[in-house]
């Protein structure tokens, strides 16, 4: 039969033990006796809920664990089906001693509501300490562990599983030993700051302060100081913007408000990724690859590119900046008519004219 979908709604043993060990990590102290976790039922079941196998398949793996010293050598002659349910067992507790509410979910910037609340927690910030976390080495990783957790046959067998895990499912892997990581430092820097708004985005947390060049300095020194890695941490003034989802977040002239935009750098990138030209240069450019349609399909493929640019910024601040966007893809559209008929542009405009065709444009459409 399959895994009761009842059991996770139990309240069992194995995760009152869990909740003082998170008390535990939470308050920097160790944690003991974590194999015996797995010496319970419930938390194999509980664990494997979502992985589909039968409530006999998990229990005889947890069997088979028991009767074993879980060396290294054993775990490598494991069938995958065993090493994904103890793999799965294993990430479970620890996601259960380590998840926090402390790192935000990652915010897409898709709803008026998203950048209000950005807008509403960062408006009083003056300095930003970004920490990376683009790649975990699995050294360090257990290095940590081993210092939180003082169970040698649990962390012999962890150690197993992230090896197998780093191999199988990198970005599992990756995404688990960021949360740790992150869990862990914050957990300090929030012993003395409460409060602190945060922005998580892909690979990178960063956090807000309200406070001194002297103080800000003295907690990236301690930051860096845990990381041991100057390179995965830095800080600026909140004065430079944050590129953030391709937005960027500044303070106004005032200092009193933030203001969400599109990076001049984006309009740039954006005429070169559509062939509209050297948009830095004001030089547009004629595209070669769509003379052979007509002039409407010709104006409803820069038409339909303007729309997705506007969609994606409808809601900065600085959205009419975009309206020189629209202007030179104009310029570029007049230039690829030209090429088309092998005529200038003065007479490309014409025949545009002729053709009633509007100016492209730029217009800001929002969700309702």
């Amino acid at each position: 039969m399959r895994l009761d979908q009842g059991v996770m709604n139990m309240t069992i043993k194995p995760l009152k033990q869990l909740a003082i060990m998170k008390d535990r990590i939470s308050s920097k102290r160790v944690i003991k006796d974590c194999f015996k976790l797995l010496k319970y039922e419930q938390t194999w079941l509980l664990a494997c809920n979502r992985l589909g196998y039968t409530k006999e398949q998990v229990l005889a793996t947890q069997l088979a664990l028991k009767l074993n010293k879980s060396t290294s050598q054993w775990f490598s002659q494991l069938a995958n089906a065993d090493l994904e349910i103890i793999s799965e067992t294993c990430l479970f507790l620890l996601n259960e001693i380590f998840s926090t509410d402390q790192i935000p979910p990652q915010i897409p910037l898709t709803s008026i509501d998203q950048i209000n609340e950005i807008k509403q927690q960062f408006h009083k910030v003056n300095w930003m300490i970004t920490i990376e976390t683009f790649h975990i080495d699995r050294a360090e990783l257990k290095k940590l562990l081993n210092v939180l957790i003082d169970d040698l046959r649990f962390n012999g067998l962890l150690s197993s599983v992230i090896d197998w895990l780093q191999h199988h499912d990198n970005p599992c892997f990756q995404q688990f030993a960021r949360e740790i990581f992150l869990s862990f430092y914050l957990t300090n820097l929030k012993e003395r700051n409460k409060d602190l708004p945060m922005i998580y985005e892909e690979q990178k947390l960063h956090i807000g302060f309200s406070t001194t060049k002297q103080h800000i300095n003295h907690l990236y020194q301690q930051l860096c100081s845990s990381l041991k890695n100057n390179d995965n941490c830095y800080f600026k003034h909140f004065s430079h913007p944050l590129i953030l989802n391709n937005y960027q977040i500044k303070q106004d002239k005032n200092m009193k408000s933030l203001r969400i935009e599109v990076p001049q750098q984006r309009l740039i990138e954006y005429a070169k990724l559509f062939q509209y030209g050297d948009f830095h240069n004001q030089v547009p450019k004629a595209r070669g690859g769509l003379v052979h349609r007509s002039v409407f399909e010709i104006h409803s493929v820069y038409q339909a590119e303007l729309n997705q640019i506007a969609y994606k910024y409808r809601y900065a601040d600085n959205f009419s900046c975009l309206g020189q966007l629209a202007y030179f893809a104009q310029l570029s559209f007049v230039k690829t008519i030209a090429l088309k008929y092998s005529c200038t542009m003065r007479q490309a405009i014409v025949r545009i004219n002729e053709l009633k065709l509007p100016r492209l444009r730029i217009q800001r459409r929002k969700d309702k």
